[in-house]
């Protein structure tokens, strides 16, 4: 076999976060990162009281994949690309 589909997470005693869900481009939308998801979630809940994760609004295959476990939109963020302005 190969491994096709990866997913990390830091445990933190308040709540751990997941922190990349990635799956090969070849495999995608078949559910791997659905049920990667649900196996992080249900190790974290062992340990902690909550699980988070990030995701960019506009990534809708993984918000997808993230709403399928349970996760709900809770805070929005601002985030800066490219090089920094300095005045």
């Amino acid at each position: 076999g190969k491994i096709v589909s990866v997913g990390s997470t830091q445990f933190v005693d308040f709540a751990s976060n997941i922190g990349v869900i990635a799956t090969d481009e070849r495999y995608r939308n078949v559910g791997f990162a659905t049920s990667i998801t649900s196996a992080l979630v249900r190790e974290i809940l062992k340990k902690s009281p909550a699980a988070t994760i990030h995701v960019l609004a506009d990534n809708a295959p993984a918000v997808r994949a993230y709403s399928k476990v349970g996760f709900k939109p809770y805070k929005t963020y601002l985030s800066l690309r490219g090089d920094i302005i300095r005045s």
